[in-house]
């Protein structure tokens, strides 16, 4: 308990100090309660051990409320965007399914968790990210924040598990995926400050060095989902800084760093890359393993349930009824299974909006805005590979932020023309009475 009232209290003290630092700590809430638990490594990864549960309702809690007493304020406007709508509407989705799941309560349940525990993440981000005057400065904050909560973290579980045999490196009593997601983002952060133009060679060579840190981190926490998504990420802003900055002679330079810190980590330890290079191969050979076997038995089973019931899915919650998993590990298919081609078409648009977001930004903003998108992008990948749809925080959080920055350019874009009509119309105005006046 006197540890939860001290994490808790730091946690006040950082978000009253800066509300986008209290966000970033608030969305890996899961990771430090589990950290506090000792690594068991004994039979594999270990379900997180459900002690101390109350951190991670405690800390998001009170960064949103310091967050909406400081940002909201008598007579502000909050303009519904398109994104929220979908947002909501799916929730509405959820609910509509839970009524006639056969495992009602579990829908609803689960509609409460999407509501609080989900999109609730998305709209305090937006809501604080569209109303700040300050949104350039609050971005690098959070990427600083959510990059030295990566490197911090990564390193106590590395020193922690030091000397035990393990086949996935993990935090604690945590899962391996949001350990290796929070890794993942930590990475592509890193990777676009490298990109930057203009910094000093001793802040570049410390960069590079945190790089290969993370990376090596990374890699041993061997979870092929956020490693194809933090792949899919890299190459994006890669392809986005080079096409932007016609830069094509410097992608000499980009791809060889990623092959030299994947070459570091091989001389460094080659068992390790072994044994992530056997992993990431079961998804071709015939022997999947455990994990993808199971998983593609639920694919198949998540596919027979919306042949039966295209329209309406079996119901919200209710794909455990009918599969050995609780979920698909797969958004596409838990809506298609258990809400149907509507729930379908939701998230279908949900997808299609953010991408539309994430191109805009791209073709006005200047790295930071690259390093934004490139996260988003990683978590809806990493979406179709693990977790069910309420879990997905990170997603939700920086679609807030990408949102915020998407309306925030085409504001001043606005203004910026506005201007210039009327510097245009002051011009024929002043021309009309100097012409009647000759």
């Amino acid at each position: 308990m006197l540890v939860t009232f001290i994490l808790c209290a730091a946690v006040l003290i950082v978000t009253v100090w800066k509300r986008e630092v209290g966000l970033a700590v608030s969305i890996q809430a899961y990771l430090i309660k589990c950290s506090l638990n000792p690594p068991d490594y004994s039979y594999g990864p270990k379900a997180p051990i459900e002690t101390n549960d109350l951190l991670s309702i405690l800390i998001p809690i009170i960064v949103f409320g310091v967050i909406l007493l400081k940002t909201v304020k008598k007579d502000d406007k909050f303009f519904l965007r398109p994104l929220d709508v979908l947002f909501v509407t799916l929730g509405g989705v959820l609910l509509g399914g839970s009524m006639y799941s056969p495992l009602q309560n579990n829908g609803l349940f689960i509609t409460f968790k999407y509501f609080a525990l989900g999109i609730s993440f998305y709209f305090v981000t937006r809501l604080f990210f569209s109303k700040t005057s300050h949104f350039q400065t609050a971005l690098k904050n959070m990427m600083n924040t959510t990059w030295l909560l990566a490197l911090f973290l990564g390193l106590f579980a590395f020193i922690r598990s030091w000397g035990m045999s393990y086949n996935r490196l993990t935090l604690g009593s945590a899962h391996p995926i949001p350990f290796s997601l929070l890794l993942a983002i930590g990475i592509v952060i890193n990777y676009g400050w490298l990109l930057r133009n203009g910094v000093p060679l001793w802040k570049k060579s410390l960069q590079a060095v945190s790089f290969i840190i993370l990376l090596y981190i990374f890699i041993d926490s061997n979870t092929r989902g956020t490693i194809i998504s933090a792949f899919v990420a890299i190459l994006f802003i890669t392809a986005v800084f080079v096409i932007r900055y016609k830069a094509f002679t410097r992608l000499l330079l980009y791809v060889p760093l990623i092959l030299v810190g994947i070459g570091a980590v091989n001389w460094i330890n080659p068992n390790l890359v072994n044994r992530v290079s056997d992993n990431l191969s079961l998804i071709t050979s015939e022997e999947h393993g455990q994990s993808i076997n199971g998983r593609q038995t639920a694919y198949m089973d998540a596919w027979e349930m919306f042949n039966n019931s295209p329209f309406f899915g079996v119901g919200t919650g209710a794909f455990q009824q009918h599969s050995l998993l609780s979920y698909p590990h797969n958004t596409f298919l838990e809506l298609l299974s258990e809400n149907g081609i509507i729930g379908f078409l939701v998230l279908l648009a949900v997808y299609m909006l953010t991408i539309y977001y994430i191109i805009n930004i791209c073709r006005k903003g200047g790295v930071d805005s690259f390093i934004l998108a490139s996260v988003v992008l990683l978590n809806l990948i990493e979406t179709q590979f693990s977790f069910t749809l309420w879990m997905h925080k990170s997603f939700y959080l920086y679609c807030g932020v990408l949102v915020a920055h998407y309306y925030k350019d085409k504001m001043k874009s606005n203004t910026a023309v506005h201007n210039q009509e009327m510097k245009e119309n002051n011009r024929r105005v002043v021309f009309k009475i100097d012409y009647s006046w000759r």
